[in-house]
């Protein structure tokens, strides 16, 4: 699985870059105000969300053929809002959606259609970041507190996955996992301050990065 965020653009580049032969072009959802794309898996399939003229968010995909709303059996479609983060090589899809009163749930939507809902135990809202080939799911959720929590849900179990010192309001914040199910994502050890990267094993031993600067 691979991971992208951009605004619209599939395989940006840079002038150099664009002389070892990579392109690019511009996805725009048609009639939105905004699109922006999140992820893109190794056919070429890709995901992300337009907003529309009110300002509302829906999940779109494209399967190398057609850019569409994504199709979750009426889940997605009829919520007020809802995001595309990640897309396996499988054709699985993770992401958010809320419901009626604003609350937030995950979702992984199947290749065969089918949908399996990310609901982090006793949390108040639950946000899908990312899934890799062998199923599992990234993510954070909202405690009883207020605060949100990183999580993994592999094999059916849920699992907390914060790293130890971050804020508690937003401390750790993973953005995707590969098929080993190492995370990355982003880190923060004061509210207010800019964070740094992480890259988290299995096991939970995690180093963080800082670019130069």
């Amino acid at each position: 699985m691979k991971v992208l965020i951009g605004c619209g653009l599939i395989l940006a580049i840079s002038t150099a870059q664009a002389q070892t032969g990579y392109q690019f072009r511009a996805v725009d959802f048609p009639g939105s105000a905004n699109t922006a794309i999140y992820a893109v898996n190794d056919r070429g399939e890709f995901v992300g969300a337009e907003k529309d003229i009110n300002g509302a968010h829906h999940a779109i995909f494209d399967n190398g053929r057609h850019l569409a709303l994504l199709d979750a059996a009426g889940l997605i479609g009829t919520s007020p809002e809802s995001w595309a983060f990640s897309i396996n090589d499988l054709g699985d899809i993770a992401g958010t959606y809320t419901d009626t009163s604003g609350t937030f749930h995950g979702y992984v939507h199947h290749a065969d259609r089918t949908i399996t809902h990310i609901e982090f135990p006793n949390a108040t809202g639950t946000k899908a970041y990312g899934v890799n080939d062998r199923g599992t799911v990234i993510g954070v959720y909202i405690d009883t507190d207020g605060n949100t929590r990183s999580f993994m849900l592999r094999k059916g179990r849920y699992r907390n996955m914060d790293l130890p010192g971050g804020t508690p309001s937003f401390g750790t914040t993973p953005l995707s996992v590969n098929d080993s199910d190492v995370i990355v994502g982003e880190f923060t050890r004061t509210d207010g301050t800019n964070g740094c990267g992480y890259l988290q094993k299995p096991d939970g031993q995690f180093t963080l990065t800082t670019a130069p600067g």
